[in-house]
């Protein structure tokens, strides 16, 4: 049934209709929708496209490193704005806002394999913008909710 309702909002949309999807299930209003707005306390605080929304987040890297290379551990210090999700034995797995100038730059001491740049989804970027909002009203138990625009 939910499938039938997601394909009826898609069909309307192609037709030109508006549809207001209010969801706390963000891959769903990401596969639905070409725009989403973000609520905080009850107002709309963001409205963008799907695609604005999540390049406004951080950016991920995967390296991997040439065969037998150790990987070395970064200099959090030194890349401002960089953080490591993962670091295994032959890859990390970064994160990192701003430009990738100076990670790349970093990086290129390296044999490096190989870099793949995931996609940040929709949820994770929602995540980011909750983390890095801070207001003096805010109060905890506060609902936030995101909603997507089909059309």
């Amino acid at each position: 049934m939910r499938q039938t309702v997601l394909d009826l909002i898609r069909e309307a949309a192609r037709k030109g209709a508006t549809v207001l999807l209010s969801s706390h299930d963000l891959s769903e209003v990401s596969a639905t929708c070409s725009r989403a707005g973000i609520l905080r306390e009850g107002r709309l605080v963001e409205m963008a496209p799907i695609s604005k929304i999540v390049q406004q987040g951080e950016r991920r890297l995967k390296i991997w490193f040439v065969a037998g290379t150790q990987v070395p551990q970064v200099p959090i210090d030194k890349l401002f704005g960089v953080r490591v999700i993962q670091h295994e034995p032959e890859s990390l797995h970064l994160a990192y806002q701003g430009s990738a100038d100076a990670v790349l730059k970093w990086i290129s001491q390296f044999p490096v394999d190989r870099i793949a740049t995931p996609q940040t989804s929709l949820e994770e970027a929602f995540i980011q913008y909750y983390q890095s909002y801070s207001s003096p009203n805010h109060q905890s138990g506060e609902n936030s909710t995101p909603t997507g625009d089909a059309s």
